[in-house]
């Protein structure tokens, strides 16, 4: 009977093994899996950064050529504006000889028209 107690207790034994080393195995494979996540999601962090530094850069760029864009029409729409108001004098100028002319052309119509029928 001893035997038999002491091959039972072999048997207790050998499950209760079984049984710890089963629950140090998933303990461990669940620890490995989420290590495992948690790497893949740090990579996945790092990637993500990158492309949005990448996509930064890529604006940045985008903005200083838009400034340097602005910044030539900016000096095309002052010149265009010196030249308006330069033709614009110039027209003023060309007005007033003509008014002039338009003048001094009646007077002298009226004079020869007047003297004519005198």
């Amino acid at each position: 009977m001893e035997r038999s107690d002491d091959h039972t207790r072999g048997l207790c034994g050998r499950e209760q093994a079984q049984t710890d080393v089963s629950s140090w195995r998933q303990k461990y494979d669940a620890a490995a899996a989420a290590a495992e996540a948690e790497e893949a999601e740090d990579m996945s962090s790092k990637r993500r950064k990158q492309m949005l530094t990448a996509r930064m850069s890529e604006y940045e760029a985008q903005l200083a050529s838009a400034v340097a864009k602005t910044a030539a029409l900016e000096k095309i729409k002052n010149q265009l504006q010196l030249d308006s108001e330069s033709l614009v004098a110039q027209l003023d100028k060309v007005d007033i000889h003509s008014l002039h002319t338009c003048k001094a052309n009646s007077n002298s119509f009226r004079k020869t028209s007047s003297s004519n029928f005198v």
